[in-house]
Parts: structure tokens; sequence; C-alpha cells
């Protein structure tokens, strides 16, 4: 008998040796795995320094948001998206309020002496110079951003440059018990007349390029423009003999500033009331 052979052993398959390549890439993916999650935990902190970004930005778009998401029309909309312009003031409550305190100088000069003395002996009329005066610095405020952006208007610039000469001349003469009028030293008479005069050619002149803007001609007169406008024509004869002979009196410029400020009143704080509160 022959002796069988055993069988040869196949050999097995040979283990494929890891290369530096793939133990490299191992670490690599090791490590791109360390660095998602590290970000993942600093997100929170970018996702929150973000929102406070994104929170201020919202807050200085609030007129445009509010306009955006207002029930009217897309066209209105637009319309007043393309219309709205910057203001110095915050809103119209502090508009209507500034207009009230600067209104209240009309209460420093009244018809009667009595008037005079019982306003100036009052608490009311202490309360409603306290209101005067922060009226004045509030526009004094507004004429600073101003420059910055937004337009202060010409009846608010006139309205607060007549409210602080009545002021001035008021404080500059004292009444007594006696109802004699005391002068003081601080401001000459002839300051005084002319700040009234300048002031008074101001408001005159920015009506009339006013009407002339919107009827866009040049042509117009000033007496004309004046008179489409309500404002009496013997207020433009004293801005004629301020700009071309003598000073007026103190006298015809108080009364003359006062009948300004009267016309301000209702052509602008009380229509522009009316057009809120409507």
């Amino acid at each position: 008998m022959t002796a069988s052979t055993p069988p040869e052993s196949t050999p097995g398959p040979i283990p494929s040796a890891q290369t530096p390549s793939s133990s490299s890439k191992r670490r690599n993916k090791k490590k791109r795995k360390k660095s998602s999650t590290s970000a993942s935990d600093a997100t929170p902190q970018t996702n929150d320094t973000t929102a406070s970004l994104s929170n201020k930005q919202t807050n200085t778009t609030t007129t445009t948001t509010t306009i955006l998401h207002s029930k009217l029309s897309l066209k209105k909309r637009l319309f007043l998206k393309k219309s709205a312009k910057q203001t110095p003031w915050y809103d119209t409550n502090e508009l209507l309020e500034t207009g009230r305190g600067l209104l209240l100088a009309l209460k420093l000069f009244p018809s009667s002496p009595q008037l005079v003395l019982q306003s100036s002996m009052g608490l009311a009329m202490e309360d409603e110079h306290d209101q005067l005066e922060a009226a004045l610095h509030r526009v004094a405020l507004w004429r600073g951003r101003s420059d910055r952006g937004g337009r202060l208007s010409h009846a608010i610039d006139m309205t607060a440059g007549l409210a602080g000469i009545l002021l001035m001349d008021a404080q500059r003469s004292t009444v007594s018990t006696s109802a004699v009028t005391v002068l003081s030293p601080t401001t000459s008479l002839y300051q005084l007349r002319n700040a009234y005069s300048t002031l008074l050619l101001r408001s005159v002149n920015g009506l009339a390029d006013t009407y002339r803007h919107q009827k866009k001609s040049a042509l117009l007169s000033v007496s004309h423009c004046c008179a489409l406008a309500g404002l009496p024509l013997w207020i433009v004869d004293v801005r004629h003999d301020a700009s071309h002979n003598e000073l007026p009196s103190l006298g015809v410029c108080r009364i003359a500033a006062l009948e300004s400020l009267r016309f301000w009143r209702g052509r602008y704080w009380e229509s522009l009331e009316e057009r809120v509160w409507a």
C-alpha cells in the first residue's frame, strides 16, 4: 500500500498591512470630529452676539418695519416707505409737547397790566416758565441733530425763535408792585429791536419762499404770498421798514412778534394736532 500524502495546504489570504497613509487619514478624521464638536459648543455664544446686533439694527429701523407690517395696501406701504423722512424729534408726541411749551410765550405779555401782575406772582407761571425753557432747550437739541440728518421745518424754527425773543424781552423788563417797568442793563434796547426785526424778516421771507416753491413761480411778491397764507399785511410792512428804513419801535416789534406767533400756532401747530388726533 502506498502511503497517502497529505494534501498540500493552500496558503490563506495575506492580511493587508496598514499603510502609514491610511493611519494618518484616520487621525485627521478624529481631529475633524473634535474640531466640529468644539465649534458646535461655541456657536451659542456667536448666536447671542449676532442676535444682539440684529436687535440693534431692528431698533434703528422701527419706522420701516411698522410701515411694512401695517394693514395698508402694498401700494400705500411702498409710497410711505419712499416718502418717509428722518426727523430730529423722537415721535409726534414729543413734537406736540414741544409746540405746546413754545406757545406758552403768548402769555408773557397779556393785554392788561393786572394779568401781568397775577401771572408773575402765581406758581402756575413758574411751571409754565420752566416748560417754555425746556421746550427751547429741546429745539436747540433738534437743531444740533438736524445737521446730521433731518431738516428742522421753518414753522418750528420760527416758533422757537419768536418764543425765545419774547422770553428775553420778558426777562429784560421786570414789573414791580407799582406797575413801573425797570429796565435791566444786560441787553440794550437797540439789540432787542434788532433781534425782533431779524426774526420777523426771516419769518415773512420764509413763508413767501414756501408759497413760491409750491406755485413754482419766483415772480410772486412777498405781500401776495403772505395774503394767500393769511398773515396780516401790516406785519409785512413792519418787515419792509426793518429791511429798508429805521428799525421799528420796541412796542411795534413786540406786537408783531406776538401776532406772528399766533399765526404759526393756527397755521402749523393746531393743524398738526387735527391731523394727528382726527
